[in-house]
């Protein structure tokens, strides 16, 4: 809820009541990571780097190390099946 809200308060340009309600729903999850990347996101827009890449530090540390193995392993496929589609149609396979 207060992710939503930080978010609708973001998007009226209401920067300082947006991390406010970041803020707060940090406090009751330090590692929620949808709120983490949206502050560095915020910061990002109102041109803060430091804190903004500090964000989004801990927004990589809050990512659990399976779900990154997941998208690198869904990733690899990905480039995989397209390295091989490529080849196919260079070498009038297709």
């Amino acid at each position: 809820m207060l992710a939503v809200k930080g978010q609708a308060l973001a998007a009226e340009g209401k920067a300082s009541l947006a991390l406010e309600a970041y803020e707060a729903a940090l406090k009751i999850d330090p590692r929620y990571l949808r709120v983490l990347k949206l502050t560095g996101d915020l910061y990002a827009s109102i041109e803060t780097s430091d804190l903004a890449l500090q964000f989004y530090a801990k927004a990589l540390d809050a990512v659990p190390q399976d779900d990154i193995e997941a998208r690198l392993q869904a990733e690899a496929r990905e480039a995989r099946s397209a390295l091989i589609d490529k080849l196919a149609k260079s070498s009038g396979g297709g």
